[in-house]
């Protein structure tokens, strides 16, 4: 596309206040559907104004950004909605590019929210096959993780391809979205405590998790507690409400399977035990869940190694710090260097530092053991049950602070 001549550094003041607002309209649009936390929305459209020489006034939440642009004599306000989805790493990368872009002067602000707008309808960068592969090794990466043994591994393999490969259909993606997960666990629960039931050697509640864990909302939630420490109240509690359901909705859904198990086989019979876990899988899972998690979420293939570095570098922190500090230590020291490196990173490949984090940070994140809490709901036991939330609310907090810690440390030249 031919670039618009911009107007000169000195000329700032002489925007049009119109076309700067249908660009912010359609940033804020674009942030609104990858999930970004609030206060980052809010400091990508503020810098996007002042760098144009206009006062800028943001509210954003979840699902909506308020926004009033002004140059001294006439006052724009303009609304914003939009449903969060899962964050698209090449859409965030090209944005990324596109505000350089525009603060350079290299393009102007209508040919700017033309790109906008086409960067908002790309497709996936990765087809359905390699969707389909990472979201299976995504969920044997987490088998391995929690040191299960091969025939487990392998059965979280599978679990793990049919979950993705129910969200694969478009109808499926954009209708009842919140409902395949909730439906996916309640089958999955059913053929793996009827296995348990029947005698193989399984363990449920472990091989649900590593099976499920692309639905886990434990990202979400670790997003409302960077809100919260953050000051933003309304934005923080939302997400959190929103994700807590979610963990809600798939724990009902895995009773469902249980309950349905009891029925069809009444009289339980002891599993057999399972081998020793696999260590060795340690040497492969963080680096193999990353580049998974970057393959789902249409990441640069040239991205994949440092991916695979900060992955290990949070999930081998929090290891080693965990026996000395506890899981709250542990998770804040891993979430801490996670984010220190890719805001480093950011800096030397000029990308968002999202594209390291997000995969880093979801081998830290509490979704797994949140799910795992409620599993003594399945036993009648309530008391372990509040015990161990108590512990995923600390760790979510745990994280939230070792991020913003790291940022205040280096901060990545973007928000993004």
């Amino acid at each position: 596309m031919p670039l618009e001549p911009g107007p000169p550094s000195s000329a700032v003041a002489s925007v049009d206040p119109a076309s700067l607002a249908e660009l912010m309209v359609r940033v804020a649009r674009l942030l609104l559907h990858q999930g970004l936390i609030c206060n980052r929305i809010e400091g990508i459209l503020e810098h996007l104004a002042a760098n144009s020489g206009l006062t800028a006034e943001i509210t954003a939440t979840p699902t909506s950004v308020f926004l009033s642009l002004g140059d001294g004599r006439t006052t724009l306000t303009r609304v914003v909605r939009g449903n969060p989805q899962a964050p698209d790493y090449d859409k965030l990368g090209a944005l990324l590019g596109l505000l350089e872009r525009v603060e350079r002067r290299e393009i102007g602000l209508s040919a700017a929210a033309e790109e906008v707008e086409k960067i908002s309808g790309w497709q996936p960068r990765y087809g359905a096959v390699a969707r389909l592969t990472a979201t299976a090794v995504l969920s044997g990466s987490s088998a391995l993780l929690l040191s299960m043994p091969w025939r487990e591994t392998t059965l979280a393999l599978l679990l793990g391809l049919c979950s993705g490969a129910v969200l694969l259909p478009k109808r499926l993606r954009e209708g009842p979205r919140e409902a395949i997960p909730v439906l996916m666990a309640a089958v999955a629960a059913l053929l793996v405590f009827w296995a348990h039931r029947l005698g193989f050697p399984v363990h449920p509640i472990p091989l649900l998790v590593a099976g499920l864990v692309s639905f886990l909302p434990g990202l979400q939630m670790t997003a409302a507690m960077v809100e919260l420490a953050t000051g933003h109240w309304v934005a923080g509690s939302t997400r959190l409400i929103a994700g807590a359901t979610r963990l809600l909705l798939l724990v009902l859904g895995a009773m469902t399977g249980e309950q349905l198990a009891a029925a069809i086989v009444p009289v339980s019979r002891a599993a057999m035990e399972s081998g020793n876990g696999l260590h060795w899988g340690w040497l492969a899972a963080p680096g193999l869940a990353g580049i998974a998690f970057s393959v789902l979420r249409s990441g640069d293939a040239r991205d994949n190694g440092w991916v695979a570095v900060v992955s290990y570098l949070g999930i081998l922190t929090a290891f080693f710090a965990t026996p000395l500090l506890g899981a709250t230590g542990g998770a804040f020291w891993g979430a801490f260097c996670a984010t220190l490196a890719s805001n480093a990173l950011a800096y030397r490949t000029r990308r968002p530092s999202l594209v390291t984090l997000g995969p880093a940070i979801l081998l830290l994140v509490p979704g797994v053991l949140g799910f795992m809490s409620l599993s003594p709901v399945l036993a009648g036991d309530m008391s372990e049950t509040l015990w161990t939330l108590l512990q995923v609310c600390l760790i979510s907090v745990s994280l939230s602070l070792g991020g913003l810690l790291a940022t205040l440390v280096v901060a990545p030249p973007r928000q993004v």
